[in-house]
């Protein structure tokens, strides 16, 4: 799962399907980079010791948590606040869509 806050930060929070919760925050200013850069995603993955096909990242920025991790193979799970169409305006389409935070826990126990 990721996270992050509007700001100067870039905080990545990933979620092992075994353990289901761990996370790893990393400052844009010491990392260097920060989302969407690829290298923050395959940093996470590799500091936490997933594949990126076990790993979701959660948000509601479409670029950040869905286009972004999922070039990479992280499942991108999108909080679709609008219920907007996403096949309207993008090729690459979220693993789930959900329109609140509340849902992401029946989503993660199916997966």
């Amino acid at each position: 799962m990721g996270a992050t806050r509007k700001g100067i930060e870039s905080g990545v929070s990933i979620w092992r399907k075994q353990e289901r919760k761990s996370s790893l925050w990393h400052w844009k200013e010491e990392f260097g980079v920060g989302k969407p850069d690829p290298s923050i995603y395959h940093h996470a993955v590799n500091q936490l010791s997933v594949k990126p096909e076990e790993a979701w990242m959660v948000g509601d920025n479409f670029e950040w948590e869905v286009i972004a991790p999922q070039q990479i193979g992280i499942k991108g799970i999108w909080i679709n606040l609008k219920g907007i169409n996403t096949a309207s305006f993008h090729q690459i389409q979220p693993y789930q869509s959900i329109k609140a935070i509340n849902e992401l826990v029946h989503v993660l126990n199916r997966i």
